[in-house]
């Protein structure tokens, strides 16, 4: 009989991957929160799926599957998890942006309305 040689120990992914999915449920209910933006909400809740996604492929990768023995689902394991990694980027950076482009809009309201107080009318060019 052989023995796998996996990457790493359920008894260590395992508990990881717990404590990843009480983190994301805390940030998922933080985000319910009125003050948070409706764009934000939807983006970072779209982030945190794809890393619940992420998850399951991880702890088999690394704890269930040996390269040697199962090639081809070691295989698809690890690039479902590089995929899921690539997508949580690609969601961060849309999120930035996003983020970006609320600030800027929220600075050009805030200098409309001290531009519009100011005593001498009219803005200067």
């Amino acid at each position: 009989m052989m023995i796998a040689d996996v990457l790493a120990d359920p008894r260590l992914t395992l508990p990881g991957a717990l404590l990843v999915v009480v983190v994301v449920a805390w940030y998922w209910w933080r985000l319910g929160r009125v003050s948070v933006p409706r764009s934000r909400r939807l983006i970072r809740r779209a982030s945190i799926v794809l890393v619940l996604l992420l998850l399951p492929a991880l702890v088999r990768g690394l704890s269930y599957l040996d390269a040697e023995i199962d090639g081809r689902a070691f295989v698809v394991a690890w690039s479902v998890a590089t995929i899921l990694v690539l997508l949580i980027l690609l969601v961060a950076c849309i999120d930035a942006l996003m983020t970006i482009g609320q600030e800027r809009q929220a600075l050009g309201h805030d200098l409309d309305q001290r531009t519009e107080g100011s005593p001498g009318g009219d803005a200067p060019p």
